[in-house]
């Protein structure tokens, strides 16, 4: 799992992009369970797996 850091400044908040393909594949059902266990945070997936929280 690759996590891309990304800069922001003191009042900016930048997503966070995590790379799970090829070390862990998400069904479309796992992925809207993972996003209910975690329903405090805003999480969308790319069409190329990537997720952003």
């Amino acid at each position: 799992m690759t996590i891309t850091p990304i800069a922001a400044t003191d009042t900016e908040i930048l997503p966070l992009m995590v790379k799970l393909r090829p070390v862990i594949e998400m069904t479309d059902d796992q992925f809207f369970e993972f996003c209910q266990i975690n329903g405090d945070l805003r999480i969308e997936r790319t069409a190329t797996g990537e997720i952003i929280i």
